[in-house]
């Protein structure tokens, strides 16, 4: 059994029972109390799970603070907390030279003194090739000595200890070596997470062993990209397009071609004047923002519509029905009555002090990236006049009857549909000759297939 739907009712059934056993150990415990000493007690004495497949942990980003054990949580009688977080799990930052802090202390309950041992796990990605072009393999790497420095303060003897009924504090370094960046480096241009897990092994006859999961970047995390690619570019998750759609949310993607599904930017229109239309942003973000503006501009830079600020937005790339933002059409917006021109679309994101999530593992989320603004546009034309048909003829020929006909658009065409008196729809799809046609006044001929 696995996902989010079988540890929700697991993790409810274990809460449930180990805020009971300290209801009737510790009844001058508040509600809030209560929960907070639960949720660290599990998470402290949660056994992260190896990848049998690599050999080593499992991500944090995969599997927080690791399998729940409420046996562990009950008997022993310890609990780490870290500084800066309410919850025991470190935080430690974006960092380009890829060195990271973080102190934690431990909660000792009972009335014996507690002895631990310290090690720390450091893990990446690691990648695979297929044909030529690497990939991230799901799978993670436990860096060697070679490439990762751990330095402990609060130690004596190598050893942490806890005495009875008290607490003892610890601060944990980790540091690259050439040899761990020169690897991040190679592999991943953009930056990578650099995360795992600080043991503290018992070492008292019976204790239970704790632990605490930490998650970085290395690189810069406030240049990351906003956006996804646009709907052009290869291998990007959703995309970021202009979309025309009706009041049932249905319609196409601007610039795309419904059967090849090529991407044309220099074919971006939409016309306002058509009843219960709507132009809309379908926005791919590959992090969260604190921040959304949509502006649409004419060519002389004139503000035609601004939403506003309409606050921060999360991430999407697990969904193509995230929400949509109506810039203009009808019925949401007035029409713009107007003659035909181009605009801009704007679509902003700045990077501020809300602190993009880590999706989906609940462990927390990775570091501020800055009062950064990431704009993208799209150049596109706004078509108010309407395609029109002249010089309409119907004749015989070669025992055939042929009909012609004059389409012409101020923009461009790609299909003509007949219809016949039974209703029956005949459909010329042409976007290869109607692309062709270069100059005003050019016509081009075509069968009705």
């Amino acid at each position: 059994m696995s996902g989010t739907s079988m540890a929700t009712p697991h993790m409810a059934g274990e809460a449930a029972v180990l805020r009971q056993y300290l209801r009737e150990t510790d009844p001058g415990l508040s509600n809030r109390e209560l929960g907070e000493l639960a949720n660290s007690l599990l998470m402290s004495t949660a056994v992260p799970s190896l990848d049998n497949g690599s050999g080593t942990y499992f991500s944090v980003r995969r599997q927080g603070a690791g399998v729940a054990n409420v046996y562990n949580a009950i008997v022993s009688g310890a609990y780490l907390s870290v500084e800066g977080s309410d919850r025991p799990k470190a935080e430690v930052g974006s960092s380009r030279d890829g060195a990271y802090t973080y102190t934690a202390t431990v909660h000792n309950l009972t009335d014996s003194a507690k002895t631990y041992s310290l090690d720390t796990a450091a893990l990446v990605e690691t990648i695979t090739e297929l044909d030529g072009v690497c990939y991230v393999a799901n799978s993670e790497k436990r860096l060697s000595a070679d490439e990762v420095d751990v330095t402990y303060t609060g130690l004596t003897g190598g050893k942490l200890t806890v005495a009875a009924n008290g607490t003892a504090t610890f601060t944990v370094t980790i540091a690259l070596t050439a040899s761990g960046k020169a690897y991040l480096d190679e592999n991943f241009p953009n930056g990578s997470y650099v995360e795992g897990f600080t043991f503290l092994t018992a070492e008292d006859a019976g204790g239970v062993s704790l632990s605490v999961p930490f998650l970085g970047f290395y690189g810069d995390w406030g240049s990351l990209d906003v956006f996804d690619g646009d709907p052009g570019e290869t291998q990007n998750m959703l995309g970021t397009a202009l979309a025309d759609i009706d009041n049932s949310g249905y319609g196409y993607f601007l610039g795309v071609d419904t059967e090849t599904g090529a991407y044309d930017e220099s074919r971006l229109a939409f016309a306002p004047r058509r009843a219960n239309r709507q132009l809309v942003a379908r926005v791919s973000l590959l992090r969260n923002v604190d921040h959304l503006e949509e502006v649409i501009t004419d060519e002389a830079g004139n503000v035609v519509y601004d939403t506003g600020d309409l606050g921060d937005a999360a991430q999407n790339l697990r969904s193509r029905h995230h929400d949509r933002h109506p810039v203009y059409g009808d019925p949401v917006h007035p029409r713009l009555e107007r003659p035909a021109d181009e605009g801009r679309r704007e679509q902003r994101r700045r990077l501020g002090s809300r602190r993009p999530v880590v999706h989906p593992i609940p462990f927390g989320r990775p570091p501020n990236g800055g009062e950064e603004e990431q704009t993208k546009s799209f150049r596109f034309y706004l078509d108010n006049t309407q395609p029109a048909i002249d010089d309409v003829q119907l004749y015989e020929e070669d025992g055939k009857v042929m009909l012609t006909c004059l389409a012409s658009d101020n923009f461009y065409l790609k299909r003509l549909r007949v219809i016949d008196s039974t209703q029956e729809y005949y459909y010329l799809i042409a976007q290869e000759e109607f692309a062709a046609v270069s100059e005003t006044g050019q016509t081009v001929r075509l069968p009705l297939m």
